[in-house]
């Protein structure tokens, strides 16, 4: 499975999306919902089943969301 990361960009200023291991951006965004918009759109382009790993404005991890929802390796709701 494919990991990428939704995280605050270094300087403060917007999000971006970078896959696992690299610092290569996919996408960016003002804020983080935006962001999100854009990989979620993104999503068509990139071969599933694909892991997005969330971080809070502190750099730390929150949440993680598995597309397509069927992939999800938990049975648990959330």
């Amino acid at each position: 499975m494919k990991t990428y990361h939704l995280k605050k960009v270094k300087d403060g200023k917007g999000w971006e999306v970078t896959p696992a291991k690299a610092k290569d951006q996919i996408c960016w965004g003002a804020t983080k919902a935006t962001c999100l918009r854009q990989f979620r759109t993104m999503l068509n382009d990139i071969q599933p089943p694909i892991s997005l790993r969330i971080h809070n404005a502190k750099g730390k991890f929150a949440e993680e969301r598995t597309y397509p929802r069927s992939a999800d390796p938990k049975k648990s709701k959330g």
